[in-house]
């Protein structure tokens, strides 16, 4: 009993660590660690409230953008635009939950249920994906998640996220460390955090209709 109070009194200080999130944009810089070699990406990413998500990345071959506007989704590449495959799709939703604001989001929406996961760890139940997660009981931050993931080859993973390097103004990560079965798999550094931003619906149109159009 004194665990499931203690659970959800650090659920709580974490959603109050922000303000009322309706939407949130970051960039980013990532070091992607591979069998050939490092990969390097700059990444910007837009979500708004409840089911529009946009990521505009750019790699050595060329910029790749996703797309997910409610249960409509697209990738394009260099080599065209396509529609997502329902595993794909599943993919963007999930994408949202491994990033601390989007987390943040959830949970501060009511769309997480938490449960004790033993060893102070709290087991976060979201759309189908049970992530757990380990707090900072004193401040509500989020230190650490774990959750079902894949590698780059699409083999299965447990995929951990360390998130480091808090912005004492916004209280936010700048640094994560990804790890696929323990060992590193990228280091990302956040260059911005932007909350409650606009961005209009063509933003989130299918890549080539309207402002849709793949970024450099």
């Amino acid at each position: 009993m004194l665990a499931a109070l203690a659970c959800c009194a650090v659920v709580e200080l974490f959603a109050a660590s922000a303000p009322a999130i309706e939407s949130f944009s970051y960039r980013s810089l990532s070091v992607v660690f591979t069998p050939q070699g490092e990969l390097t990406a700059l990444a910007q990413a837009t979500f708004v409230a409840p089911d529009k998500y946009r990521e505009d990345a750019s790699m050595s071959f060329g910029n790749i953008v996703t797309i997910r506007n409610g249960e409509a989704s697209w990738g394009a590449n260099p080599h065209g635009v396509v529609e997502l495959t329902p595993d794909q799709h599943r993919r963007t939703v999930d994408r949202l939950y491994r990033n601390y604001v989007g987390l943040l989001w959830a949970v501060s929406d009511g769309r997480v249920e938490a449960e004790d996961g033993g060893d102070g760890d709290v087991i976060l139940n979201v759309e189908g994906l049970a992530i757990r997660a380990k707090f900072d009981e004193s401040n509500g931050r989020l230190l650490e998640i774990a959750m079902p993931g894949a590698n780059l080859a699409g083999a299965p993973v447990t995929e951990r996220r360390v998130f480091t390097a808090f912005d004492e103004e916004t209280g936010l990560p700048m640094k994560v460390d990804v790890l696929h079965d323990d060992e590193l798999s990228a280091q990302i550094t956040i260059k911005t955090w932007e909350l409650n931003v606009s961005a209009p619906d063509e933003f989130f149109a299918r890549p080539g209709e309207g402002t849709g159009e793949p970024q450099p």
